[in-house]
C-alpha cells in the first residue's frame, strides 16, 4: 500500500506521529516533500509561494533519495523553511532543492540546524531535476 500526501493552497497543518516506509530499493522515496507552490506556466501564473515551513525531530533512510526535498514543483516560489532535530542515515542528501528550466520562481530562506549525518553522498543537493510532463514549458523561465 502506498501513501502519497499532497497538499495545495493549505495553512496550518500539522503532521505528528507519522512514520513512512517503502521498500529500501524503491527509486524517488524522499523522507518529506511537502513542496508544490506550482508546475511550470501554471505555477508562475498563480503566484503563490510554499513558505513558512517547520521540520522537527525527523530520522529517515533513503539510499535513493533526500531526507527533506522542495520542489520540484516549485514555480510559485519556496521560502522560509525551518529544518533542525533530524537525524539522516545511509541517504543519498540531507536537503534535497529540485529545480530546473521552466519552473521559473525563486528558493529562498532556507536554514537548517542540529541535524546528524550518517553515511551521506551529499549534504545539500541542489540542481536541475529535468522532468517536465507539460511540453509547453517556457525554457527562459529560470529558477533563483
Amino acid at each position: 500500500m502506498w501513501l502519497t500526501l499532497w497538499f495545495l493552497s493549505f495553512s496550518n497543518i500539522i503532521i505528528q506521529g507519522l512514520t513512512i516506509l517503502a521498500p529500501i530499493d524503491s527509486p524517488n522515496t524522499d523522507g518529506i516533500d511537502p513542496v508544490k507552490s506550482g508546475w511550470d506556466k501554471y505555477g508562475i501564473k498563480v503566484g503563490i509561494p510554499t513558505e513558512h515551513l517547520v521540520f522537527r525531530r525527523l530520522t529517515c533512510i533513503s539510499p535513493e533519495s533526500a531526507t527533506i526535498a522542495l520542489g520540484s514543483e516549485m514555480s510559485g516560489g519556496i521560502r522560509d523553511v525551518r529544518a533542525e532535530d533530524i537525524t539522516a542515515i545511509d541517504t543519498q542528501s540531507s536537503v534535497r532543492i529540485k529545480t530546473a528550466v521552466g519552473r521559473g520562481a525563486y528558493v529562498e530562506d532556507i536554514y537548517v540546524r542540529r541535524i546528524t549525518l550518517k553515511s551521506m553522498k551529499y549534504v545539500f543537493w541542489t540542481g536541475s531535476y529535468g522532468s517536465h510532463p507539460d511540453p509547453g514549458f517556457d525554457p527562459k523561465a529560470l529558477p533563483l
